[in-house]
């Protein structure tokens, strides 16, 4: 049964949640992910993922805020003549194009060393990683930074709306910064890139649309740009890795490719 939650008791639960959650990640991601070899430490890395997938998808969306399917990005199908697909399409284009132009800076030659068998397992592998990093990041905080961030009192309508989308584009993609430190040059991207996924998903919510969107960025910032993306305490550390020892068989389908 649904907690009555609403005005000052929302906000603060919405808050809690908020902390908690990005608390967990960094628990995990610094403190499991040095000791993901160890067999305790597996145990507890999926039973942390367990429950925190029950809250994400289940306890804080249905039980605390009756959140419709439609505001954590489950709506309607997309069709190639949506304007869903038109505007997730137009960010993609323009991300894609500033970053192929900072590749094509830093190295001209970068089509000549590219392997393009790495570029389509990272495109593979990255659709279902950015699927439920953009469930937890979009779908849910974003959600409950909407709930903590009320609409500016005195404005007019329109304007606070405008001010109120600006406030919880930029309070969800610092978090979602936030999420990978130490690597500060990814922290920029994904900052920038998260404003503007932020501020286009808080009108147009679209799980599937956002998720292709990521991975096809993500792929090509990784492989093109060449940006490494390692985040916590295997920023340092080029030889640790984390999914490819907690996912089994992934070490050997990644081999060498990057």
């Amino acid at each position: 049964m649904r907690l009555p939650l609403e005005g000052r008791a929302l906000r603060v639960m919405s808050a809690a949640e908020v902390v908690a959650s990005v608390g967990t990640v960094l628990v995990g991601l610094w403190w499991i992910g040095p000791n993901i070899e160890a067999n305790w430490a597996k145990l507890v890395y999926f039973g942390m993922v367990v429950v925190g997938a029950a809250h994400v998808v289940w306890i804080s969306p249905s039980l605390l805020h009756s959140d419709s399917r439609a505001s954590r990005g489950f709506g309607g199908r997309p069709t190639f003549g949506s304007h869903d697909v038109r505007s997730y399409g137009t960010m993609t284009m323009l991300g894609a194009v500033v970053l192929f132009g900072l590749a094509f800076w830093r190295d001209p030659s970068i089509l000549q060393r590219v392997v393009w068998k790495s570029v389509a397992l990272k495109l593979v592998l990255y659709l279902p990683f950015s699927f439920f990093q953009d469930l937890f990041v979009f779908g849910f905080l974003m959600n409950r930074v909407r709930d903590v961030l009320t609409p500016l009192r005195g404005a007019s309508e329109v304007s606070s709306e405008r001010v109120q989308r600006l406030r919880v584009a930029i309070a969800t993609a610092v978090v979602f910064s936030a999420l990978h430190l130490p690597n500060r040059p990814l922290m920029g991207f994904v900052f920038v890139g998260g404003s503007l996924a932020a501020w286009l998903f808080y009108s147009r919510p679209n799980i599937v649309l956002l998720a292709v969107s990521h991975a096809l960025v993500g792929t090509i910032l990784h492989r093109f740009v060449e940006l490494p993306m390692r985040i916590g305490p295997f920023y340092e550390h080029p030889n640790v890795h984390f999914t490819r020892a907690i996912i089994p068989g992934l070490k050997s389908l990644i081999g060498n490719l990057y």
